[in-house]
């Protein structure tokens, strides 16, 4: 078996889809047989938990806690960078699939549950909404923990989702750049997610050459077929320079539909959904167990 490959999910713009997209992907996968690990790095929207049954109430640390916990430890080390720097085990909650073979397991983003009350949670958001990731980069080796996180991740799972969130703010560039072996970017059809859409990408396609990036159409009307055939044109238009195997069949087959019924937070990614609608969500998976 290849090594574990790290996927990040990512939108451009908040309300494309990601998160759920991200979540079904792996309870497939999950329920295929893999070992699979979600980590939640969507610190501004954190839902990856509810989408696996998870209540708030149950989730007492996270992705960010783990940032803390480490900051801790280096701040108390003489060690150029702690050898060991934290276990993710600590981290880590089972997902109640109850399969015979295979698992799910989660990283949250951060804790929601807290001992003490209002006070406790309003500093703690304080905390997340002030955290400086600039003076993280340059003063906490953050390069190091986050690759230090990348082997600890690959060694508990067949293969790790990360919510990376939208907006190409921090800890999402993270997400994308550093952790992620391939990318999956979930995008509405407007102009706004286009134009940021481009930009995000040429970025990517510099930075990262090596990267699969996968795209996707999200929440599409597929019986407004003059709207896709529009801007599937103008999608390819937009980034063929940057990915030159993308057409526009590729788009329609990779586009998720809108459904009324199936809309992002009325259901959950352990339910056993309807073959229609699972389907989009199948390729996905089907395109990422052939990278293991």
């Amino acid at each position: 078996m290849a090594e574990s490959p790290i996927i990040t999910f990512y939108s451009p713009r908040a309300g494309a889809g990601n998160t759920v997209t991200m979540a079904h992907v792996a309870s497939i996968l999950a329920r295929d047989g893999l070992d699979v690990l979600a980590v939640d790095m969507n610190l501004k929207a954190p839902a990856l938990h509810e989408y696996f049954g998870i209540p708030q109430e149950d989730v007492d640390c996270g992705f960010f806690d783990m940032i803390l916990d480490y900051k801790e430890l280096f701040k108390n080390t003489d060690e150029e960078f702690p050898e060991h720097a934290i276990s993710i085990d600590k981290y880590i909650k089972e997902v109640p699939l109850y399969l015979d073979n295979g698992s799910l397991s989660i990283i949250p983003a951060h804790k929601f549950s807290f001992k003490d009350e209002i006070d406790n949670i309003d500093n703690y958001n304080k905390i997340i909404e002030t955290f400086d990731w600039d003076i993280f980069r340059c003063y906490w080796k953050s390069y190091e923990f986050m690759e230090y996180l990348k082997e600890q991740f690959k060694a508990v799972a067949d293969v790790i989702l990360i919510d990376g969130g939208s907006n190409f703010v921090e800890p999402s560039a993270i997400a994308v750049l550093q952790l992620a072996d391939d990318i999956s970017i979930q995008f509405a059809y407007n102009n706004i997610n286009l134009k940021d859409l481009k930009t995000v990408i040429r970025y990517i396609a510099k930075k990262k050459q090596s990267s699969e990036m996968w795209l996707h159409p999200s929440y599409i009307n597929t019986d407004d077929v003059d709207h896709m055939n529009k801007w599937e044109k103008r999608t390819v238009g937009a980034l063929k320079r940057y990915i030159p195997f993308l057409d526009e069949n590729i788009l329609r087959v990779n586009a998720i539909p809108y459904d009324v019924q199936f809309t992002a937070g009325n259901h959950s990614a352990i339910e056993v959904l309807p073959e229609n609608i699972i389907a989009p969500y199948s390729r996905i998976a089907k395109d990422i167990a052939g990278k293991i």
